[in-house]
């Protein structure tokens, strides 16, 4: 039987607001892993980086506090 894979914390998140043809839109990005996943609002995106890639994510991430950094484009 085969031990469950834990889930990986990253260290911290960055949050990029971008647009695509006048809509905003966010990318979410697990650092040092490397990982992103985007959508509509900031929580979306960070909803999708925790269910797409099973990361362990602090409840301080909702609040885009000290753990993670919003950079504008």
């Amino acid at each position: 039987m085969k031990t469950p894979i834990a889930p990986r914390k990253p260290k911290h998140f960055e949050l990029v607001k971008r647009e695509h043809e006048g809509k905003p839109f966010y990318a979410a990005r697990a650092l040092p892993l490397g990982l992103t996943a985007y959508g509509g609002t900031k929580e979306e995106a960070v909803e999708r980086l925790k269910t797409m890639f099973g990361l362990w994510v602090d409840s301080n991430v909702r609040r885009f506090g000290e753990q993670s950094r919003v950079k504008e484009d």
